[in-house]
């Protein structure tokens, strides 16, 4: 930490993973926990940007210090990939409330190779990105408020998740698990800072069809693929 105007009061918890199975996985610890640090890079560059103007060594330490915890997830795997899920928590000086983010790393756990964003995974990737989207927003907009008056209603609206949802950009942030791949959404991203962080799943029997047939296979979900040339001939309303 550095007290300054604004300070900066960093904590990044680093990862370590050993196996007796898979060689190499001590590499994934090194790049997982190179962007953790990163944290602490980007806060020490506030020592040259300082605004004495906004903040005062009068006002107390808490208010005039940029806080931030970054933390990684325990890793979940299927098949062969293994994901990391790293969570930041901030709190900028002098800032309304504080706020939530999420950055995501998938491996391959052998040959030890870090994978590609999730339009890599798709052969067509204008035909997965229709599938994905819809099965997203249908996701986040099944989640409903804790209203004993209205308990059907939404917590999201359409609007802001149809704006949200709308590209492989807004997709970067997933972890595998056992059955489906979870997406992360940060305040703001699909809702308003007061709705908090969204999720969102997709089954693998949902896109499973239209994945290249080395990610079927690290996944262990070849079962659930089609004949690559009977897919190639389906209608896209029959995916």
């Amino acid at each position: 930490n550095w007290d300054g105007l604004p300070g900066y009061d960093v904590e990044a918890h680093t990862i370590h993973l050993r196996s007796d199975q898979y060689a190499n996985v001590t590499d994934i610890a090194q790049l997982v926990n190179s962007k953790l640090l990163d944290a602490f890079f980007e806060a020490r560059n506030g020592k040259f940007d300082q605004e004495p103007e906004l903040y005062s060594f009068a006002d107390s330490r808490f208010t005039r210090t940029n806080s931030i915890e970054i933390a990684a997830a325990d890793p979940s795997v299927k098949g062969r990939v293994v994901s990391f899920l790293l969570t930041t928590h901030s709190y900028f000086a002098k800032a309304a409330h504080g706020n939530i983010g999420f950055q995501t790393m998938s491996f391959c756990l052998d040959p030890v190779t870090m994978l590609p964003t999730l339009n890599e995974w798709f052969d067509d990737e204008d035909r997965a990105i229709a599938v994905m989207l819809a099965k997203v927003r249908s996701s986040l907009l099944s989640v409903t408020s804790a209203n004993d008056e209205e308990p059907e209603e939404s917590l999201l609206r359409p609007e802001d998740v149809e704006q949200g949802v709308s590209s492989w950009g807004d997709l970067e942030c997933f972890c595998v698990d056992e059955a489906s791949i979870e997406f992360y959404f940060a305040p703001y991203h699909v809702g308003s800072w007061a709705v908090g962080p969204q999720f969102a799943t997709v089954r693998y029997e949902d896109f499973a069809q239209l994945l290249k047939p080395k990610f079927a296979k690290m996944l262990d979900i070849e079962h659930l693929q089609r004949r690559r040339d009977e897919i190639r001939r389906l209608p896209d309303e029959d995916v």
